[in-house]
């Protein structure tokens, strides 16, 4: 019997909601409102799976009644807005698990009996792609951010715990599929809905012990396209591993353990060691980022936190009202703008737009500097950006924070491993007061503080 789901019902809990939230480095406005973009308002119907292609094209999964009586898919275009569309070809009665879009006519949905389907017209037909058999629960489809074309699959292990897991790669947006079929122990499964997928070569995904107080934690993922795929165990002492997102540098990404209370892990060096960053009352469904800003979220089923600081402190975000358990959320950025819908279990879909200040690390020089060096910000003094310059002259951690005149820490600017250059970022001190502040960086044994004021 499949048991991924079934963590939801530890603890006497309703299943939680898996949550990507909108990122920015610096929000415009902090208390932004989520508005209710399009209802079904039906008592039976519920939305539990959320795809954003783009600003204009989202794809969701549901069912009218309880699981798995009658899924549906949502589907919402530009031209049309909101629309159920026709599932011709796909089975009634199962649960469709997950879905992926490419446009507003290609996508493909997994489902809880180990059956992929695909659709090349926005829906009007749905062909069976893949099918390993009633014990291969389909966990997650998800494809990179960074690298559009480049997706994984992830099947449970069609003949359970202890045999070979199902996993496919496509590099060419699922016109061709390369099978994996890596074991992980005797006694795992995967986490639904716990994908994560940079590039071609790194893939992650969480996995569920199904051993009774098993206390091992352990991530699942490849560093070379599949060819090889390996366990981490995490330090927590849970079952369940059920979130793991990561940047698109390989190096800084956060993993959420299921627990009461629940734990957020910490990584800077791709994975080679984990460290604590965070506890929570609620288990942790789900943690995101949106690329060139230091801003991560997580949720539970209840609320939603966020860190402006690359994970250094979180701060509560209240619930739009309405929404009857927030069951996943997606978000896409188009220029300064952050797009992002969530789904509900009382089948709503909820949108917000935000202002991003794009506030990223560049490389900006053709050689590399024989020692390391901080300089100056420019223009100082400043209202509200200004520029900071710094050189690495060989690979290794670098952290650039900013602290307010009474040595508190205000924001974690940089930090991540760098390779060898000379590197700008921006800062923006929109939400600061008029003063003297203070930024120091820390790179290997090299420790250097300048002054910077801000006048508004």
């Amino acid at each position: 019997m499949n048991q991924s789901k079934n963590i939801y019902q530890k603890a006497g809990l309703i299943k939680p909601c898996f949550t990507v939230l909108i990122l920015s480095l610096f929000l415009v406005d902090a208390n932004g409102q989520w508005m209710i973009e399009d209802s079904l308002s039906l008592p039976t119907m519920a939305f539990e799976y959320l795809n954003m292609v783009d600003t204009g094209v989202s794809w969701v999964t549901g069912y009218k009644g309880l699981p798995p009586d009658t899924p549906c898919i949502y589907r919402r275009t530009p031209a049309v807005g909101w629309k159920i569309i026709p599932v011709n070809g796909l089975m009634y009665w199962i649960e469709y698990n997950c879905i992926a879009g490419r446009d507003s006519l290609n996508a493909w949905v997994g489902t809880n009996t180990g059956k992929v389907y695909q659709t090349t017209n926005g829906g009007i037909n749905w062909e069976l792609k893949f099918d390993y058999g009633e014990g291969s629960y389909v966990n997650d489809i998800r494809f990179s951010k960074t690298q559009p074309g480049v997706g994984y699959i992830f099947f449970d292990p069609p003949l359970g715990p202890g045999t070979p897991f199902k996993i496919l790669k496509t590099i060419n947006n699922g016109l061709n599929w390369i099978e994996y079929s890596p074991t992980f122990g005797a006694a795992y499964y995967g986490t639904y809905m716990s994908g994560c997928v940079t590039d071609s070569n790194h893939a992650w995904f969480g996995l569920n012990c199904q051993l009774h107080h098993c206390n091992q934690p352990r991530i699942a993922y490849t560093t070379n396209g599949g060819l090889n795929w390996s366990t981490k165990l995490l330090p927590g002492n849970d079952d369940v591993v059920t979130s793991i997102e990561y940047r698109s540098d390989n190096l800084n990404g956060f993993s959420a353990v299921w627990n009461i209370p629940a734990i957020i892990f910490n990584t800077t060096n791709g994975g080679a060691n984990w460290t604590f960053n965070y506890q929570d009352t609620l288990p942790i469904q789900r943690i995101v980022s949106v690329e060139g800003t230091s801003v991560w979220y997580f949720n539970n089923y209840l609320n939603v936190f966020r860190s402006t600081n690359n994970g250094v402190n979180w701060s509560l975000m209240s619930a739009p009202n309405g929404a009857d358990q927030i069951e996943f959320m997606d978000a896409v950025r188009s220029g300064d703008r952050i797009y992002s819908r969530a789904v509900t279990l009382n089948a709503m879909i909820m949108k917000f737009i935000d202002t991003a200040v794009t506030i990223g690390i560049i490389n900006n020089s053709q050689y590399i500097p024989k020692e390391y060096s901080l300089s100056q910000n420019y223009p100082n003094p400043f209202n509200p950006v200004t520029t900071i310059k710094f050189g690495i002259p060989k690979k290794g951690l670098v952290k650039v924070i900013v602290y307010d005149i009474l040595g508190r820490e205000v924001l974690l600017l940089v930090n991540e491993a760098k390779s060898a250059g000379n590197y700008e970022v921006k800062f923006d001190g929109s939400n600061l007061a008029s003063g003297v502040y203070l930024y120091k960086i820390e790179a290997d044994d090299f420790i250097d503080a300048k002054k910077m004021v801000i006048v508004k």
